[in-house]
């Protein structure tokens, strides 16, 4: 395969009207595909800069191809309050998408939650 270089865009931004943030051990499937600058089409994998904003409790995240089974590694450790990024390589599964799985730790009376979003 080779690599072919794209201006950067954000394809993803919880931060934004009528998004939320993702909740505790919530997952979210990302169309990457026909997104900000990929092609439709013929795309095997992809590098994102993944990033957290403003997490209510220490956590991971992991990125992985939609409808393969998740790995049981993380892509992005942080800490409350934190906001940090971490560039990751990812296989694109169906459909040209990725699966993002935010591991949040549930409390008695509260839940992790965390602003989220991916940029090429």
């Amino acid at each position: 395969s080779l690599f072919h270089p794209l201006a950067p865009a954000r394809i993803l931004d919880t931060r934004q009207p009528g998004l939320a943030a993702l909740g505790a051990n919530a997952t979210l499937d990302l169309q990457v595909t026909g997104a900000g600058g990929v092609p439709p089409a013929g795309v095997a994998a992809v590098a994102v800069n993944v990033t957290v904003a403003g997490p209510t409790a220490h956590s991971f995240l992991t990125v992985f191809p939609t409808a393969e089974p998740k790995p049981n590694a993380s892509n992005l450790n942080f800490v409350a309050g934190q906001i940090v990024a971490n560039l990751v390589v990812a296989k694109l599964g169906a459909g040209g998408r990725l699966t993002i799985s935010f591991r949040g730790k549930k409390y008695p009376y509260s839940s992790a939650n965390s602003e989220a979003y991916l940029e090429l």
